[in-house]
């Protein structure tokens, strides 16, 4: 079994990346999708680490990202079915047990635990278009896999799934991913969560409050498809988000903008 990472930048040093040691020294085929629109010596940083460089010549998001490095490899290497392709951020620390553990596993997707500052952040519960974190790791563990979701960072996926199936461009950033795993419910494939837990900052935690309000704006954009006709759900939904960010930035203003 072969596995291929893929790693999405945007606006960063590749070399300041920490994922990006972690990544080049775990034996994996490494395929690094620059999302970035300032100047960087990426492609020389990666070319050099044996890694593949693919530009996407301006930020695409992580959707166009996806299916690029997916169908780089594709058409590439020529994976095997039971080969598996893992997705990074890039400030996702890996442990160095993720790929001796993932090697291990039998699941057509594959969860790690990953935490930030908030605590358990993947893997999640999705019921009926809602997402929920779970109270510890434990639970999460012990969750039944009909009911989980789980981020896009760390998450493992079977070469034979991407046979037919690419992500939903329309989508620029958010809920690709529990978007992917409600297609593949259809499909009756569910997520598998193995025992390791990866760290990452996640920037929707530690944003300044401008940041926060202009990644808010493009969130909703991909709220929308992600819900569809299920209006009242993404009205609740953004809403709920809204009052969050008003009250951790104690600015009532936010409510309405």
């Amino acid at each position: 079994m072969r596995i291929y990472g893929v790693l999405v930048l945007y606006n960063r040093f590749l070399n300041e990346v920490r994922a990006f040691e972690q990544l080049i020294n775990s034996g994996i085929t490494l395929i690094v999708c620059d999302n970035s629109t300032d100047e960087t010596n990426n492609e020389e940083t990666a070319k050099q680490n044996g890694a593949v460089y693919l530009s996407m010549h301006g930020n695409r998001g992580l959707s166009k990202a996806y299916n690029r490095a997916v169908t780089y490899i594709l058409e590439t290497f020529q994976p095997q079915d039971e080969d598996l392709v893992c997705f990074f951020d890039d400030d996702t620390l890996i442990p160095t047990e993720y790929f001796h553990r993932l090697s291990e596993q039998d699941g057509d997707i594959v969860l790690p635990v990953v935490s930030d500052a908030n605590g358990i952040m993947s893997p999640v519960k999705l019921r009926n278009k809602i997402v929920t974190r779970f109270k510890n790791k434990e639970a999460a563990l012990a969750a039944k896999r009909t009911c989980l979701s789980g981020i896009n960072s760390g998450m493992a996926v079977r070469m034979k799934i991407f046979r037919d199936f690419r992500y939903n461009e329309q989508m620029f950033l958010d809920y690709i991913d529990h978007m992917f795993i409600m297609e593949m419910r259809k499909k009756n494939r569910y997520p598998h969560v193995m025992d390791v837990e990866l760290a990452q900052r996640f920037s929707a935690v530690e944003d300044d409050k401008e940041t926060a309000r202009r990644r808010f704006a493009m969130q909703k954009k991909d709220l929308r498809i992600f819900y569809g006709s299920s209006k009242p759900k993404y009205f609740y939904v953004v809403f709920k988000k809204h009052l969050k960010l008003a009250v951790k930035y104690r600015d009532l203003g936010m409510l309405i903008r």
